[in-house]
C-alpha cells in the first residue's frame, strides 16, 4: 500500500486522509497537477485527468481542497463517453481567469462543454504531482471501492 495516505474506518463510512511528504508534497495554485475525479452517479469508477490548479485552501490541519480546471481527461474516448459525456458532475464556474463561484452548480457534461470556464473540487486524497503516483492511488483507490462494495453485496445477501 502507498504510505502517501492513510484509512479511517468509521461505522462504516470510508475516510481517506493524505500524507503529506518529499514524495507527495503539498501543491499550490499554478501547479500542473494530475487528479482523481467522477461523476456523481458512479464512484466505483475513477477517472484520471491532468489540471492546473486556479485555488487551494486548508479545508482542516491536514487536508486540502483545490479548485482545479482539467486541461486533458486522460482516458481512452469509449471511457469518456461512457463515464463523462452526458453525466452530471459538481462544477465551479470561473468567472475570470482565477475568480470562480462559491457554491457547486450540478452541469451535465457534453461534448461542447468548455473545461476552462469551470473548476472541479478536489480532496487533497485525490491529486498527485505526477501521472505515474495518480495511477498506482486510482489502483489502490478501486481496491478499496471493491473491497466497500463486496461488502455491501455480502449485507444484502444477508437479507
Amino acid at each position: 500500500m502507498d504510505n502517501n495516505f492513510g484509512i479511517i474506518k468509521n461505522n462504516g463510512y470510508t475516510e481517506f486522509v493524505n500524507l503529506y511528504s518529499k514524495e507527495n508534497p503539498i501543491l499550490e495554485s499554478n501547479d500542473n497537477c494530475f487528479i482523481i475525479f467522477n461523476n456523481i452517479n458512479d464512484y466505483h469508477r475513477p477517472l484520471i485527468a491532468n489540471g492546473i490548479i486556479i485555488s487551494d485552501k486548508f479545508s482542516d490541519g491536514m487536508s486540502k481542497e483545490y479548485y482545479v480546471k482539467i486541461i486533458s481527461i486522460l482516458e481512452a474516448p469509449i471511457i469518456i463517453n461512457e463515464f463523462v459525456y452526458n453525466k452530471q458532475f459538481f462544477v465551479y464556474p470561473l468567472i475570470n481567469d482565477n475568480v470562480f463561484l462559491a457554491s457547486k452548480k450540478l452541469t451535465i457534461i457534453n461534448q461542447n462543454f468548455d473545461f476552462n470556464k469551470n473548476l472541479f473540487k478536489i480532496n487533497s486524497f485525490f491529486i498527485r504531482n505526477t501521472e505515474e503516483k495518480i495511477i498506482n492511488l486510482r489502483n489502490e483507490y478501486i481496491t478499496i471501492i471493491k473491497s466497500d462494495i463486496l461488502k455491501q453485496l455480502k449485507d444484502i445477501d444477508n437479507i
